[in-house]
């Protein structure tokens, strides 16, 4: 897609220098790529802004729908993610389980807030995260719903939320976490990381 390749572009280019980047009002509708998400962002310490953007129907290995690596300040908020997909397959000869139907966050962190995970899904055996996959990162999240996401594989864990590592706790306040599916922690599944609740709607 058109659309995928160039804001992949945009992101990549925009993020290595020291100014805010700011996606607003942006609509990606179905992207397939083996390899890369709709928004990949990396290796930055300005501030990246993710406004009232719809991203839907994607499919990568990692990310369906955003991959964040190695980034300090990223803020996704008034989005909508929803019906991503992630799923088995190899990168650089390494065989991946799909990790984050909707986001993948590794050694980042990132705020979200006012946002929608919805319908996202890992079509493989063993992935991990259907909407968001976190590792060695710190998550914030305020007013938001990750609901009625789905793992479909029988070793798959956390189609909600799944965290590993990580020195510093996420924190998830005002948001509810509904109908989502898994073999193990439906809804939340931590390995090696704190999370702190509050005033949350869980089932």
């Amino acid at each position: 897609s058109w659309f995928g390749s160039l804001v992949w572009s945009i992101i990549t280019t925009l993020s290595s220098f020291h100014s805010t980047v700011l996606m607003e009002g942006l609509v990606s509708d179905s992207i397939i790529n083996e390899k890369n998400p709709s928004l990949y962002l990396k290796w930055t310490t300005n501030l990246i802004e993710i406004k009232n953007t719809v991203i839907r129907g994607d499919s990568a290995i990692v990310g369906g729908g955003i991959y964040v690596i190695n980034s300090d300040n990223v803020l996704i908020e008034g989005s909508i993610l929803e019906k991503n997909d992630v799923n088995d397959g190899s990168i650089e000869e390494i065989n991946i389980s799909g990790y984050g139907g909707a986001l993948h966050v590794k050694n980042s962190t990132i705020t979200i807030s006012n946002s929608e995970f919805i319908k996202n899904s890992g079509s493989g055996d063993g992935n991990l995260g259907a909407a968001i996959h976190g590792e060695n990162s710190q998550i914030f999240m305020d007013g938001s719903k990750i609901n009625e996401n789905r793992n479909e594989g029988t070793s798959s864990r956390g189609a909600g939320i799944y965290l590993v590592g990580g020195s510093s706790p996420s924190v998830i306040i005002n948001s509810e976490i509904r109908g989502n599916e898994a073999k193990r922690g439906a809804a939340i599944y931590l390995d090696q990381n704190d999370l702190k609740l509050e005033r949350m709607i869980i089932s």
